[in-house]
């Protein structure tokens, strides 16, 4: 039973990756197509926020999103904060010139708009499917109740940084260090120079780091990359 079990998961999980694979390939031909113009190719992670906000301008239903009525209605709520002001030509090429990474997760990729304004809005998917909404000041759409947005990182220079400040001040009391190579994780908050830091994805918030001693996965070192992956997949 077990091994006919792994045997399954196995299977799903290449059904998986070989779909994603299929609609990447799709997406980028069918947004170069687009309106009988060429367009920028993007991701398939991009495409699926480009259809989103596709929707939400158009006032048309999330249902093949999978998102529950009530979730549906928190992403109309904030339909104003969400587009920033900006029309879906403009949001085009927001999207297509967007940054994506996975911070370590193996199925799950996130989506970073940086709009003109200075607000940065984040959209985790999964083959897909919208898994969270994080806003400007780091609060998650798409949770109950509302959480905050916690991404891995590690300090710049331990030898003359790492301090963690009790306030959002860099005079305010140092209620702690981070050393070399130590993982923690921060909230990121557009227009803010100090972010949210924590020990863990689950532990309360425990003072204030500069964004600027901040590094984030993708410049780790490769052996504390490789433990993270490991870490998220199960392995």
């Amino acid at each position: 039973m077990e091994r006919a079990l792994n045997q399954f998961a196995v299977l799903f999980s290449i059904r998986r990756i070989a779909l994603g694979t299929l609609l990447f390939v799709y997406s980028t031909f069918a947004m170069s197509c687009m309106g009988g113009r060429s367009v920028k190719s993007i991701s398939y992670s991009q495409t699926c926020v480009l259809e989103f906000y596709q929707k939400l301008l158009t006032n048309q239903d999330f249902l093949d999103y999978a998102l529950f009525p009530e979730r549906q209605a928190i992403i109309v709520k904030n339909k104003e904060e969400l587009s920033q002001g900006y029309n879906i030509n403009e949001i085009r090429k927001i999207v297509e010139e967007s940054r994506f990474f996975t911070d370590g997760e193996w199925m799950d990729t996130t989506v970073m708009l940086s709009f003109p304004n200075g607000h940065d809005i984040y959209f985790q998917l999964t083959d897909g499917v919208l898994n969270h909404i994080w806003m400007s000041d780091g609060r998650d759409l798409m949770s109950k109740p509302i959480s905050l947005y916690r991404r891995p990182a590690i300090i710049r220079d331990a030898k003359i940084g790492g301090a963690i400040r009790e306030k959002a001040d860099g005079q305010s009391n140092i209620v702690g260090r981070f050393q070399k190579e130590e993982l923690f994780y921060y909230t990121p908050v557009s227009g803010m120079e100090w972010f949210r830091v924590y020990r863990d994805e689950a532990s309360p918030c425990i003072g204030y780091i500069h964004k600027s001693e901040i590094v984030n996965y993708d410049d780790f070192p490769t052996y504390l990359q490789e433990m993270i992956r490991d870490r998220l997949s199960g392995c």
